[in-house]
């Protein structure tokens, strides 16, 4: 069985987020050490997340994927999700 949540959560409480997370998976009765891949931008809060579930919630098959068009300086840039790449045009 494949799941996916797609979780959209602002906050600078990477702790916050992560027990978000883990009550996910108890409601959808997902065992920690099941879930295989975070995909996300590079914003230090995601780190904070993915460090917090490996190490205090068992997650200890979580690989992680940070998305290449939020890196550096347009992490959290809701324009590039439409499509919208500034710092490509001419």
């Amino acid at each position: 069985m494949l799941l996916l949540f797609f979780i959209i959560k602002c906050s600078v409480d990477g702790n916050c987020l992560a027990g978000e997370i883990n009550c996910l998976c108890i409601v959808y009765n997902v065992k920690p050490e099941n879930v295989l891949f975070a995909h996300h931008d590079c914003c230090a809060t995601n780190y904070k997340v993915l460090q917090t579930l490996k190490t205090q919630g068992n997650f200890s098959s979580l690989t992680s994927s940070p998305c290449i068009s939020h890196g550096g300086n347009n992490t959290g840039n809701k324009s590039l999700v439409r499509g919208n790449f500034p710092l490509l045009q001419k």
